[in-house]
């Protein structure tokens, strides 16, 4: 027995190719989001060398400080939250737009900073500084 199917872009017929139905605008179903499927650099972390945190590049950033470090921030995206985790006896200045809602930075143990951007067209970024109890 062979069975056919009618390929057009309607009802519940077979789909095409360029059926509207395939956009990636759509809208995903309960449960069909996995971490699986989470981008990478929402599961990433990354040594900071220097001083420049790319927002595009992970969600963790570990820096050890040998001085005092100005960081400067790229590619900040809207809703993300990066951490930092830092150490070292040094002072730490965040780029302007950073607001401390919570916490200050002690470099006698290490420091978890979460930074949340609200807004990338004038930068806004809440900070949250706490310490291992």
């Amino acid at each position: 027995m062979t069975r056919t199917k009618n390929i057009n872009s309607s009802g519940s017929n077979v789909v095409k190719n360029n059926d509207s139905r395939l956009s990636d605008a759509r809208t995903p179903t309960n449960t069909s989001v996995s971490y699986a499927k989470i981008a990478n650099d929402l599961k990433s972390s990354s040594v900071i060398s220097a001083s420049a945190i790319d927002w595009s590049a992970a969600g963790v950033f570990t820096k050890t400080l040998t001085a005092n470090t100005t960081f400067t921030f790229s590619n900040l995206q809207l809703n993300k939250v990066i951490t930092l985790v830092l150490s070292g006896n040094y002072t730490v200045t965040m780029p302007s737009g950073v607001k401390v809602i919570s916490g200050e930075y002690d470099g006698s143990t290490t420091n978890y900073i979460q930074l949340h951007c609200t807004n990338t067209s004038t930068p806004v970024v809440w900070c949250v500084i706490s310490q291992e109890l």
